[in-house]
């Protein structure tokens, strides 16, 4: 990208800024942005997902460095702008005697007659013309004076004295359908006292209900679903959200856009989440998991999704997450024993050789544990044989001390 590229409305908008924002508000908002869609946060994330942090991590790089190089002017304040829009530039003045002519003498003679004027002028009169003529026709219909020349005579009809006229005759019934009406005429009127309407007995019936599960069959899915928008070899789709099987039964799913009427739920759920109080740690089994989080938005294999944040299971047991986005209810904790032994006290620091325990006690729950690995947002720790072997701390977030600046004596201090 070239360095005199001019910054756009569009990158400002990326970073959630106006024109004319201070340097200051542009590299804090970049660095809250970049944080959210670093890819390193989305390694095990889907592969559309991992596609789309990329391309927007690269947005706003390329937005920042563009505002950065060539920012844009502060936009002008609402009333500056409606001056500037309503100024009107002066008339000119014919530059010379010669360019007089007929059309330039008829301009001067009359200035104000202007094409927008007469479209403006012809516009209320034609409005003012409709009026009258509906205004008249009004008057009209109502039998106004204006419009009545003369009162109508009223046709006479001439009857000649040999005709007369006649009532008509009464209408002749039989004797029985006589008796029928006057029975009829007799009889009172039941009182028809209908029930209104219940609301409550017009529910939607309870095949609209279903849902499925893993382990449902085709035939589960369609009674819930119904027929997929798409279909391929082991794979419904259904808008962006879709169902793999596997033998016939359903073994994975993504619940995308939410479409999905899915339900996993947990068999049976053991005394370790009383005792995690409404978390789930490493080494919970995946009945505790859906306890505490509910139904995933997706499984694949023993990858459990939760929106972007996931969980990994070795042999029905949590080994591994990745809560980068804050929606998992997970805590780990120092070990009892450690407890124990240390009555509540919290080093103010760890270093390298620190033990699990020892780092959990200073710095709380990871944000995300992979095998070996725990990351704290942009900082990881690297364990080895059960010890810390190797810290990267970008942010300055971790208490964590080196081992030749503990020789020296030099301790942070607890914040």
């Amino acid at each position: 990208m070239a360095a005199t590229e001019q910054a756009t409305l569009k990158d400002y908008e990326l970073l959630g800024l106006q024109p004319g924002a201070a340097s200051e508000d542009v590299r804090r908002a970049y660095r809250e942005l970049a944080k959210r869609w670093h890819p390193d946060r989305y390694s095990d994330a889907p592969p559309w997902a991992r596609l789309r942090a990329e391309e927007k991590f690269k947005d706003l790089q390329q937005a920042y460095q563009r505002i950065l190089s060539r920012p844009l002017p502060p936009e002008p304040s609402p009333k500056e702008a409606t001056q500037k829009k309503h100024h009107r530039a002066p008339p000119q003045r014919a530059s010379s005697p010669d360019a007089k002519t007929p059309s330039s003498r008829s301009v001067k003679l009359f200035p104000w007659l202007r094409v927008n004027t007469l479209r403006k002028w012809a516009g209320v009169v034609a409005v003012g013309v409709v009026v009258a003529l509906w205004g008249l026709w009004a008057f009209r219909e109502e039998g106004s004076s204006l419009w009545k020349w003369g009162k109508p005579q009223r046709p006479e009809i001439s009857v000649s004295q040999d005709q007369q006229v006649k009532a008509p005759s009464a209408l002749k019934l039989s004797s029985k359908l006589q008796n029928l009406l006057s029975a009829s005429a007799r009889t009172p009127v039941p009182n028809l006292n209908i029930p209104e309407a219940n609301p409550s007995a017009f529910q939607a019936p309870a095949s609209t209900q279903t849902t499925f599960g893993l382990g449902s069959t085709e035939r589960d899915v369609l009674r819930a679903q119904g027929p997929p928008d798409r279909r391929s070899a082991g794979r419904w789709s259904y808008g962006l959200s879709e169902v793999r099987f596997q033998g016939g039964r359903v073994v994975g799913y993504d619940n995308f856009d939410g479409r999905l009427r899915v339900l996993v739920k947990p068999t049976k759920v053991s005394a370790l989440v009383d005792e995690a109080d409404g978390f789930f740690t490493l080494g919970s089994t995946t009945d505790e998991v859906l306890h505490i989080q509910g139904t995933p938005t997706g499984i694949r294999g023993s990858v459990w999704h939760y929106g972007f944040s996931s969980v990994r299971f070795v042999e029905d047991r949590v080994a591994a997450y990745d809560n980068s986005f804050g929606n998992l209810k997970v805590r780990l904790l120092p070990s009892r024993e450690y407890r124990e032994r240390t009555q509540g006290v919290v080093p103010p620091f760890f270093t390298i050789g620190s033990t699990p325990d020892e780092v959990l006690a200073v710095q709380g729950t990871p944000t995300s544990v992979r095998g070996n690995m725990w990351f704290y947002d942009f900082s990881d720790v690297l364990f080895r044989n059960g010890r810390v072997g190797w810290v990267n701390d970008p942010q300055g977030r971790l208490r964590f001390v080196e081992e030749e600046a503990l020789a020296q004596g030099a301790v942070p201090d607890r914040k």
